[in-house]
Protein backbone atom coordinates (compact mmCIF):
# COMPACT_ATOMS: atom_id res chain seq x y z
CA UNK A 1 0.00 0.00 0.00
CA UNK A 2 1.31 3.42 -0.93
CA UNK A 3 1.12 6.43 1.35
CA UNK A 4 -1.44 8.97 0.19
CA UNK A 5 -0.70 12.63 -0.33
CA UNK A 6 -2.86 13.99 2.51
CA UNK A 7 -3.39 17.42 0.98
CA UNK A 8 -4.57 16.01 -2.35
CA UNK A 9 -6.70 13.37 -0.64
CA UNK A 10 -8.32 16.10 1.42
CA UNK A 11 -9.07 18.05 -1.77
CA UNK A 12 -10.63 14.95 -3.35
CA UNK A 13 -12.89 14.46 -0.31
CA UNK A 14 -13.96 18.09 -0.22
CA UNK A 15 -14.61 18.06 -3.96
CA UNK A 16 -17.45 15.61 -3.38
CA UNK A 17 -19.49 18.50 -2.00
CA UNK A 18 -18.93 20.37 -5.27
CA UNK A 19 -20.04 17.31 -7.21
CA UNK A 20 -23.22 17.05 -5.14
CA UNK A 21 -23.91 20.72 -5.82
CA UNK A 22 -23.41 20.18 -9.56
CA UNK A 23 -25.29 16.91 -9.91
CA UNK A 24 -28.09 16.77 -7.33
CA UNK A 25 -31.33 18.35 -8.48
CA UNK A 26 -33.08 19.14 -5.22
CA UNK A 27 -32.33 19.71 -1.58
CA UNK A 28 -32.87 22.42 1.02
CA UNK A 29 -29.13 22.62 1.70
CA UNK A 30 -28.52 23.32 -2.01
CA UNK A 31 -31.31 25.91 -2.17
CA UNK A 32 -29.71 27.78 0.74
CA UNK A 33 -26.30 27.85 -0.96
CA UNK A 34 -27.78 29.02 -4.26
CA UNK A 35 -29.70 31.81 -2.51
CA UNK A 36 -26.45 33.00 -0.93
CA UNK A 37 -23.87 32.42 -3.66
CA UNK A 38 -25.86 32.39 -6.90
CA UNK A 39 -27.02 29.70 -9.30
CA UNK A 40 -23.53 28.94 -10.66
CA UNK A 41 -22.17 28.56 -7.10
CA UNK A 42 -18.98 30.42 -8.06
CA UNK A 43 -19.31 33.57 -5.98
CA UNK A 44 -16.33 35.49 -7.43
CA UNK A 45 -18.46 38.67 -7.26
CA UNK A 46 -19.04 38.32 -3.50
CA UNK A 47 -16.51 40.00 -1.17
CA UNK A 48 -14.44 37.45 0.70
CA UNK A 49 -15.59 38.71 4.09
CA UNK A 50 -19.14 37.56 3.30
CA UNK A 51 -18.11 33.99 2.49
CA UNK A 52 -18.34 31.35 5.21
CA UNK A 53 -15.14 29.60 6.29
CA UNK A 54 -16.57 26.32 5.02
CA UNK A 55 -17.17 27.79 1.55
CA UNK A 56 -13.74 29.43 1.45
CA UNK A 57 -12.08 26.12 2.29
CA UNK A 58 -14.15 24.28 -0.28
CA UNK A 59 -13.34 26.83 -2.99
CA UNK A 60 -9.62 26.76 -2.20
CA UNK A 61 -9.55 22.98 -2.19
CA UNK A 62 -11.09 22.99 -5.68
CA UNK A 63 -8.50 25.48 -6.91
CA UNK A 64 -10.92 28.35 -7.42
CA UNK A 65 -9.66 31.90 -7.61
CA UNK A 66 -9.59 34.43 -10.40
CA UNK A 67 -10.16 31.64 -12.93
CA UNK A 68 -11.98 28.32 -12.79
CA UNK A 69 -10.28 25.78 -10.55
CA UNK A 70 -9.23 22.24 -11.41
CA UNK A 71 -12.61 20.82 -10.35
CA UNK A 72 -14.68 23.00 -12.65
CA UNK A 73 -12.28 22.34 -15.52
CA UNK A 74 -13.03 18.63 -15.15
CA UNK A 75 -16.79 19.12 -15.61
CA UNK A 76 -18.39 18.97 -19.05
CA UNK A 77 -22.06 19.43 -19.83
CA UNK A 78 -24.15 16.87 -21.70
CA UNK A 79 -26.80 19.06 -23.25
CA UNK A 80 -30.45 18.11 -23.20
CA UNK A 81 -33.00 20.93 -23.39
CA UNK A 82 -30.31 23.59 -22.91
CA UNK A 83 -32.10 25.42 -20.11
CA UNK A 84 -29.22 25.16 -17.62
CA UNK A 85 -26.10 25.38 -19.77
CA UNK A 86 -24.77 28.87 -20.50
CA UNK A 87 -24.04 29.23 -24.19
CA UNK A 88 -20.72 31.09 -23.88
CA UNK A 89 -19.52 30.41 -20.34
CA UNK A 90 -19.96 26.65 -19.91
CA UNK A 91 -18.05 23.79 -21.53
CA UNK A 92 -20.56 21.91 -23.67
CA UNK A 93 -18.80 21.51 -27.01
CA UNK A 94 -16.07 19.22 -25.73
CA UNK A 95 -13.98 20.54 -22.85
CA UNK A 96 -13.53 24.09 -24.22
CA UNK A 97 -15.84 27.02 -23.61
CA UNK A 98 -17.04 29.04 -26.59
CA UNK A 99 -15.89 32.22 -24.86
CA UNK A 100 -12.34 30.84 -25.01
CA UNK A 101 -12.60 29.68 -28.62
CA UNK A 102 -14.23 32.87 -29.93
CA UNK A 103 -13.39 35.77 -27.55
CA UNK A 104 -13.91 38.48 -30.21
CA UNK A 105 -17.35 37.15 -31.09
CA UNK A 106 -18.22 37.04 -27.41
CA UNK A 107 -17.30 40.72 -27.10
CA UNK A 108 -19.94 41.71 -29.70
CA UNK A 109 -22.59 39.19 -28.64
CA UNK A 110 -25.92 40.26 -27.17
CA UNK A 111 -26.34 36.78 -25.70
CA UNK A 112 -23.39 36.82 -23.32
CA UNK A 113 -25.16 35.52 -20.19
CA UNK A 114 -27.90 33.46 -21.79
CA UNK A 115 -28.39 29.71 -21.71
CA UNK A 116 -28.32 27.58 -24.84
CA UNK A 117 -32.11 27.35 -24.78
CA UNK A 118 -32.36 31.15 -24.92
CA UNK A 119 -30.30 31.64 -28.10
CA UNK A 120 -32.56 29.75 -30.44
CA UNK A 121 -35.99 28.19 -30.79
CA UNK A 122 -37.79 25.07 -31.95
CA UNK A 123 -39.48 25.38 -35.34
CA UNK A 124 -41.47 22.33 -36.43
CA UNK A 125 -39.39 20.13 -34.08
CA UNK A 126 -36.14 21.51 -35.53
CA UNK A 127 -33.78 23.63 -33.43
CA UNK A 128 -32.86 26.96 -35.08
CA UNK A 129 -29.99 29.07 -33.74
CA UNK A 130 -30.69 32.81 -33.43
CA UNK A 131 -27.48 34.51 -32.37
CA UNK A 132 -27.62 38.28 -31.89
CA UNK A 133 -24.82 40.83 -32.31
CA UNK A 134 -24.19 44.39 -31.11
CA UNK A 135 -23.13 45.68 -34.52
CA UNK A 136 -22.85 44.77 -38.17
CA UNK A 137 -20.14 42.17 -38.61
CA UNK A 138 -16.87 42.71 -40.45
CA UNK A 139 -15.64 40.17 -42.97
CA UNK A 140 -13.47 38.36 -40.44
CA UNK A 141 -16.39 38.38 -37.97
CA UNK A 142 -18.62 36.74 -40.57
CA UNK A 143 -16.06 34.01 -41.18
CA UNK A 144 -15.89 33.25 -37.48
CA UNK A 145 -19.68 33.23 -37.18
CA UNK A 146 -19.88 30.64 -39.97
CA UNK A 147 -17.27 28.55 -38.16
CA UNK A 148 -19.12 28.94 -34.85
CA UNK A 149 -22.44 27.91 -36.38
CA UNK A 150 -20.81 24.90 -38.01
CA UNK A 151 -19.40 23.87 -34.63
CA UNK A 152 -22.57 24.27 -32.55
CA UNK A 153 -24.72 22.69 -35.26
CA UNK A 154 -22.77 19.47 -34.72
CA UNK A 155 -24.38 19.22 -31.29
CA UNK A 156 -27.86 17.89 -30.59
CA UNK A 157 -30.55 19.36 -28.35
CA UNK A 158 -33.40 17.32 -26.94
CA UNK A 159 -36.20 19.21 -25.23
CA UNK A 160 -37.38 16.02 -23.53
CA UNK A 161 -34.21 15.52 -21.46
CA UNK A 162 -32.39 17.54 -18.83
CA UNK A 163 -28.92 19.00 -19.03
CA UNK A 164 -26.46 16.89 -17.04
CA UNK A 165 -22.86 17.37 -15.99
CA UNK A 166 -20.21 14.73 -16.63
CA UNK A 167 -17.03 14.16 -14.67
CA UNK A 168 -14.06 14.04 -17.05
CA UNK A 169 -11.77 12.62 -14.39
CA UNK A 170 -13.02 9.07 -14.94
CA UNK A 171 -13.96 7.02 -18.00
CA UNK A 172 -17.37 6.32 -16.45
CA UNK A 173 -18.14 10.08 -16.32
CA UNK A 174 -19.15 9.56 -12.67
CA UNK A 175 -17.42 11.33 -9.82
CA UNK A 176 -15.65 9.33 -7.12
CA UNK A 177 -13.14 10.31 -4.46
CA UNK A 178 -10.73 7.68 -5.77
CA UNK A 179 -10.79 8.89 -9.38
CA UNK A 180 -10.46 12.50 -8.22
CA UNK A 181 -7.46 11.68 -6.05
CA UNK A 182 -5.87 9.83 -8.97
CA UNK A 183 -6.39 12.91 -11.16
CA UNK A 184 -4.71 15.11 -8.59
CA UNK A 185 -1.76 12.74 -8.28
CA UNK A 186 -1.45 11.92 -11.99
CA UNK A 187 -3.58 14.35 -14.05
CA UNK A 188 -5.38 12.77 -16.99
CA UNK A 189 -5.26 14.24 -20.46
CA UNK A 190 -7.64 17.18 -20.79
CA UNK A 191 -7.87 17.85 -17.05
CA UNK A 192 -5.41 20.48 -15.87
CA UNK A 193 -4.81 20.23 -12.14
CA UNK A 194 -3.29 22.91 -9.99
CA UNK A 195 -3.33 23.32 -6.22
CA UNK A 196 -1.74 26.76 -6.31
CA UNK A 197 -4.86 28.35 -4.80
CA UNK A 198 -5.17 25.76 -2.06
CA UNK A 199 -3.20 27.78 0.48
CA UNK A 200 -3.95 27.38 4.18
CA UNK A 201 -7.39 26.18 5.20
CA UNK A 202 -9.34 27.26 8.23
CA UNK A 203 -7.84 25.54 11.30
CA UNK A 204 -10.74 23.28 12.22
CA UNK A 205 -11.77 19.68 11.78
CA UNK A 206 -14.28 19.13 9.00
CA UNK A 207 -16.42 15.98 8.92
CA UNK A 208 -16.97 14.42 5.52
CA UNK A 209 -19.40 11.59 4.89
CA UNK A 210 -18.13 9.10 2.31
CA UNK A 211 -19.33 5.57 1.49
CA UNK A 212 -21.15 5.22 4.77
CA UNK A 213 -18.08 5.94 6.92
CA UNK A 214 -17.02 9.22 8.48
CA UNK A 215 -13.68 10.81 7.72
CA UNK A 216 -12.33 13.54 9.92
CA UNK A 217 -10.14 15.77 7.82
CA UNK A 218 -7.59 17.91 9.62
CA UNK A 219 -7.57 21.07 7.54
CA UNK A 220 -4.53 22.60 9.24
CA UNK A 221 -2.43 22.09 6.15
CA UNK A 222 0.20 24.42 4.74
CA UNK A 223 2.01 24.63 1.46
CA UNK A 224 5.19 22.57 1.54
Amino acid sequence: MGIKDIKKFNCALLAKWKWRLASEERGNWKDILISKYGSDLSPCHIPKKYLSWWWRDLSRACGEGVEDGWFKQALVWRVGSGDKVRFWDDAWMGSCKLISLYPMLFSISLDQRLTIGEVGEWVNSVWIWKLRWRRARFEWDAEQVVELLRLISSGTLNRETQDLQRWEGDISSEFSVESTYNCLVSPVIGVRVSLSNYGRLNPSLMPFQQLGGRYWIDSRLKEA
